[in-house]
């Protein structure tokens, strides 16, 4: 049983955290019925009991948001729990000065997803809130083998869009100290994403960091780069430490991330579509993908209802591509299309197929790579994240107001 929020917390903090907690179960009693609820966990890096830790002007605190997981018994309820949990959470952060992210979903439809890396993470690391235990341990009866290879390829490809962000940002102008750390944390979640799918790719992937910090170390097979990247990235989990940054070039840094991040994709996807590395590229990748992906996953709960649906309502066609990849394309999801993008975009690929396939794909003008870059960072907020768009938005003006102070 998980008992600690954070790995390098002090016991006040810990304390404090309990209390904070206890408050928020508090006010959720007060606010919702017990029929509003299956189950009400704390997921994310407290509920592994892996939280984050800083120091701020002598004044030790959390690093990270809280995660809220709410499982409401039906779908009528999800709307109306969203919108009164919005309103508990500017309250909780007004009261404790910690933002809580909330996400909610119904009973049925959390028993019908595929085993994906979130929930798995959650099953396992987790701290209940409200409900009782063995419900809890009822809706999600997945093990680590049931994790879908192609989910793990697209939490990789969502990390590796962090790197993105950061190449995009760092082409605008000088980041203030303020988009400085936003940036070396992006990096930080790509490494550890990139570890997480080898690790996967090994066998050897586990909830806890902790735990997968012990088993990167061991793995004497992955480059050291890769391993030393990895343990840096999760010390940085738990007790960030921003001033080490202080002397680095961050674009230097990015590329660096990126390049790595190219090794270690290419052996992924050479591993999940069952091909020798030595025989692997990313030429006409898109179209090996897809068609693999006919015949893959099929026997993992779940997935049938949810790829038929994809082909019902997805109406995507490619004039690149012939018959049987047009009718893979269609049970692809959006994060899936957006994941084959990303090699070409990413690693700024020269194969002019593949990049045609990808403007074709994004409605996007053959011109520069920055501006491939762009559409590529819009459809994914369009998409996958529609946050995205707005930060960008903030984030290029304080970089502009960074270059008119300089």
């Amino acid at each position: 049983m998980i008992r600690k929020w954070t790995v390098a917390g002090s016991p006040a903090l810990e304390n404090k955290i309990e209390a904070m907690i206890q408050g928020l179960r508090n006010r959720l009693q007060a606010s919702f019925s017990r029929e509003d609820y299956s189950a009400v966990v704390i997921a994310g890096g407290y509920g592994r009991g892996e939280g984050g830790v800083q120091w701020v002007n002598g004044q030790e605190n959390l690093h990270n948001n809280l995660d809220l997981v709410w499982v409401a018994p039906h779908a009528s309820q999800v709307d109306a729990i969203r919108s009164k949990l919005e309103s508990e959470s500017r309250s909780f952060e007004e009261s404790y000065g910690v933002a809580l992210d909330s996400f909610v979903i119904d009973e049925a439809r959390l028993k019908r997803l595929p085993c994906l890396v979130m929930l798995y993470d959650m099953k396992f690391g987790h701290r209940l809130l409200l409900g009782k235990p063995e419900t809890w341990a009822k809706m999600i009866r997945y093990t680590v083998e049931d994790i879908l290879p192609s989910d793990m390829r697209n939490l990789l490809v969502n990390r590796g869009s962090l790197l993105l962000i950061n190449r995009w940002l760092l082409a605008q102008g000088q980041p203030s100290a303020g988009l400085r750390e936003q940036i070396i944390r992006h990096g930080m979640k790509a490494i550890i994403g990139l570890g997480d799918a080898l690790l996967f790719m090994r066998g050897d992937y586990h909830w806890s960091y902790l735990e997968k910090q012990q088993r990167m170390n061991a793995a004497l097979d992955l480059p050291m780069q890769l391993r030393q990247a990895y343990h840096q990235a999760a010390e940085f989990r738990y007790r960030p430490d921003y001033l080490a940054f202080n002397q680095h070039d961050l674009q230097v840094w990015n590329e660096e991330l990126l390049e790595l991040f190219a090794q270690g994709h290419l052996a992924f996807e050479a591993w999940r579509l069952e091909t020798p590395l030595s025989h692997f590229t990313w030429k006409d990748y898109p179209s090996r993908a897809i068609l693999q992906s006919l015949h893959a996953e099929w026997g993992y709960r779940g997935t049938r209802l949810r790829r038929l649906k994809h082909f019902i309502f997805n109406q995507s066609f490619s004039a690149k591509m012939g018959l049987f990849a047009n009718l893979g394309l269609r049970f692809q999801d959006n994060a899936s299309v957006l994941a084959l993008m990303f090699p070409a975009v990413a690693y700024e690929l020269t194969d002019g197929n593949y990049l045609a396939w990808v403007r074709e794909q994004l409605n996007a003008e053959p011109l520069t790579l920055q501006d491939l870059l762009g559409d590529y960072l819009q459809a994914w907020g369009s998409y996958l994240d529609p946050g995205l768009l707005p930060r960008l938005k903030i984030w290029q003006k304080q970089l502009h107001r960074q270059e008119v102070l300089v």
